[in-house]
């Protein structure tokens, strides 16, 4: 017996994307720009000729070995540009003081995000033996307005009573002569502040000036992360975090994939204001594998039902509680297959086909149990009961289709399933049990007042038609009676919002999804 699952070509690259973490996009070489500023911890003053060492973090960024030794500058600057092919990482930039304390940042870069910002400053303050200035301008600075990103105010920290003047040059051709200012930058993008102080020192006029960058990124960066819950309260031991990033045409887009350590938890770090939704995943060699459901934010088992986090600050309370499977009953029965690759795809190899979700549900749908798929594509659900499962995909941005599966005395087991990924529509091929042979896509694709499908059954059925949102709420639903063979199937699309759909096809148990885009 032999189910064949076919997937839409433009969600399958989608998917892949999501799924393997963009290992199978073309590589792009990306360019990180790092720079900074030792000053003396006591006095404010810019340390010239002084040492910074940048690496690669080991662990955040295993595939990339990167050291370089830098210096500053005569303002107490260091620079480097950094060129690499991982989407994201971590680089760790470290110096010394006069004691041989370590001081130590770790800048965290992401190039799987739209409208990516490529430049970080990272500042140290060292403490060394040093004779204190005569007159060193010192000032700080911070967000101000409500945290607008573009609003800063400035305040001198300069140590003497006698000043004259204070300059403020805010690199955007734009001064202001007061002590302490607030400044506007007009947009996005690297600014030299610089301050110049006048005053008076032993009977003489003294000028000293200091220098920092401000970097205003075209988008806010906050980190994001939380705990991972088994349904008795305690924490998986091991697994992994997905986390995807929700565009403007309401798809998923991989981001980032974190570890959960051993006391559940999981951490993003800079992460770009917008909206996202993070799945999280027992291991392998978890005691948790198969009892507990991959499970997206909202306690949700389906994408299309996760909770959005709207990203605009820092929050590490995104905990997910991890859906628990009701079990089988043992038996000898076997359920087992294969995800497969064709030609066309070119770059992909069979190589990449580990981790997708393969469900095995009951008839009101609730799950029993999970597999992921190893590196060759394979799953199996075995020591079964003889009786019906149904099955489905659980594939982020890609609609699911289920499946139903009877094992019984004559037919114990079914292991020649085919998850194929090489295909242009979605539609369920020669299962027995089935009555369809063959489901069209909608049309028109992108469609405005109406919808076709074209629908051939083996015989007479009743079958329920649903448009379903991304959100997994039925917005229309009708029965209409199908006679054997070729039927259409006309849906009037009157009152909804543009955007993307699911039309679902059910039929004795028996459910095929199609995308359909609302474009107006």
């Amino acid at each position: 017996m032999k189910y064949i699952l076919r997937l839409n070509a433009v969600l399958l690259i989608l998917f892949f994307s999501v799924q393997m973490q963009g290992q199978f996009e073309e590589e792009e070489e990306h360019e990180i720009i790092l720079m900074g500023k030792v000053t003396h911890a006591e006095y404010g003053s810019p340390i010239k000729n002084y040492e910074v060492f940048i690496i690669s973090d080991s662990i955040e960024s295993g595939i990339m070995d990167y050291y370089k030794e830098v210096r500053t500058d005569d303002d107490g600057f260091y620079y480097d540009t950094i060129y690499t092919f991982l989407n994201a990482g971590t680089l760790v930039v470290y110096t010394y003081d006069y004691d041989n304390t370590k001081l130590e940042s770790d800048v965290h870069f992401r190039f799987m995000s739209p409208n990516n910002d490529n430049v970080f400053i990272n500042n140290f303050s060292v403490n060394l033996p040093f004779q204190q200035p005569v007159l060193q301008a010192q000032f700080i600075f911070f967000q101000d307005e409500n945290y607008n990103k573009y609003h800063f105010a400035f305040l001198d920290q300069t140590e003497n009573d006698y000043i004259l003047s204070w300059k403020w040059n805010f690199g955007d051709n734009t001064i202001s002569t007061v002590q302490n200012p607030k400044h506007v930058f007009p947009s996005p993008g690297i600014y030299l502040v610089e301050l110049t102080v006048e005053a008076i020192i032993f009977e003489h006029v003294e000028i000293n000036k200091i220098s920092h960058y401000i970097y205003i990124p075209s988008n806010a960066y906050y980190h994001l992360g939380g705990h991972s819950f088994a349904s008795d309260g305690f924490p998986i031991d091991e697994g992994l975090a997905y986390l995807y990033y929700w565009n403007d045409l309401e798809l998923l887009k991989a981001i980032d994939t974190a570890t959960i350590d051993t006391l559940g938890y999981y951490y993003f770090y800079q992460v770009q204001e917008g909206s996202y939704c993070i799945k999280a995943q027992p291991g392998n060699k978890s005691d948790f594998y198969g009892s507990l459901i991959p499970t997206y934010f909202g306690n949700k088992m389906y994408w299309e039902e996760a909770h959005l986090i709207n990203h605009d600050h820092t929050d590490w309370e995104y905990n997910i509680d991890l859906i628990e499977g009701i079990g089988t009953a043992s038996g000898d029965g076997l359920i087992a297959g294969q995800v497969q690759i064709g030609e066309s795809f070119m770059s992909i190899s069979d190589d990449n086909l580990e981790r997708v979700d393969i469900y095995l549900l009951d008839e009101y749908d609730n799950p029993l149990s999970s597999r992921y798929t190893d590196e060759a594509g394979n799953f199996n659900f075995d020591e079964l009961a003889l009786e019906t499962y149904w099955m489905c995909q659980e594939m982020t941005g890609v609609p699911k289709t289920k499946v139903r599966i009877d094992l019984n005395e004559s037919n114990p087991e079914v292991t020649d399933i085919i998850i194929d990924l090489n295909t242009g529509d979605i539609t369920l091929d020669v299962a027995e049990n089935s009555w369809f042979r063959e489901v069209g896509d909608p049309y028109p694709n992108p469609a405005v007042e109406y919808v076709s499908l074209s629908v051939d059954v083996k015989s007479n059925a009743l079958t329920t038609v649903e448009l379903i949102d991304l959100q997994g709420r039925i917005i229309k639903q009708m029965k209409v009676n199908l006679h054997s063979g070729t039927n259409k199937i006309n849906l009037r699309l009157d009152g909804l919002n543009n955007g993307f759909y699911i039309v679902r096809l059910n039929t004795n148990g028996n459910t095929i999804d199609k995308q359909l885009v609302i474009s107006r």
